[in-house]
């Protein structure tokens, strides 16, 4: 019977596997430790990601925010919505952030003449927050 080639890898992987195992394997225990954490740290941002709190979809939030707007006295029909998800505070809740925009013809891209940013809970659908700005007088 002959000595085993630590050239050859019985499993079949490749070379190149056993060497970084091999490595990995005859590290400090500090060098250990930093592999760990990092590999634990990538593991619970899968992980948390995944589970981020949002039970309301979008065009819940956009409903939400629109019926929200036609029960403001300083209701108007908006002709652009704008919607995105955000996290305040902390921890960091998960909230709609929802723009219902009149846009001015004349003016550029970021040019309104009536705006109405509304927050809206992404767990609950409940608005928190409206502030409608602009006029119609002009």
């Amino acid at each position: 019977m002959t000595a085993p080639n630590p050239d050859e890898n019985p499993e079949g992987s490749s070379p190149e596997r056993s060497g970084l195992l091999r490595r990995l394997l005859s590290m400090s225990g500090r060098g250990r430790l930093l592999i760990a954490t990092a590999m634990l740290l990538l593991v619970a941002l899968f992980v948390f990601d995944g589970c981020s709190g949002v039970e309301i979809d979008e065009d819940i939030a956009v409903a939400n925010a629109r019926i929200a707007l036609e029960e403001s006295p300083e209701s108007f029909v908006p002709d652009f919505v704008d919607v995105r998800l955000i996290r305040q505070g902390f921890p960091p809740q998960p909230r709609w952030a929802v723009a219902l925009v009149i846009r001015d013809p004349e003016g550029g891209r970021s040019s309104y003449l009536r705006r109405a940013a509304v927050t809206v809970d992404a767990r609950t659908g409940e608005v928190l927050e409206i502030d409608i700005a602009g006029s119609d007088e002009e």
